[in-house]
């Protein structure tokens, strides 16, 4: 696996784990537990949109859909926050499932 390849891995767990979080699906005053399917379709929406960016190196997409507190950590300590990410070369992603 390429360094490109477990960066595009690193965030594809990052977005998961933030899309699957508990605010991810609290509706206003409902008081009932969030739709676990409901949750788990945005989560896949949302990643899938952040792949098609990363594969298509969209540079000026990926920065109005991250969020300003983006972070990125990798195995080895080192992390980027999102003008860093942005500014460096993006990972190649030739596909994905």
């Amino acid at each position: 696996m390429t360094r490109h390849h477990r960066a595009a891995a690193a965030l594809l767990v990052l977005l998961l784990t933030l899309c699957a979080g508990p605010a991810a699906g609290v509706s206003a005053g409902a008081g009932r537990p969030p739709d676990e399917s409901t949750n788990d379709a945005r989560g896949r929406q949302l990643v899938d949109r952040f792949l098609v960016l990363i594969k298509e190196k969209d540079v000026a997409g990926l920065r109005r859909f991250l969020s300003p507190a983006f972070q990125v950590q990798r195995a080895d300590g080192s992390y980027f926050d999102k003008a860093k990410y942005l500014h460096n070369p993006l990972p190649t992603l030739e596909k994905y499932e």
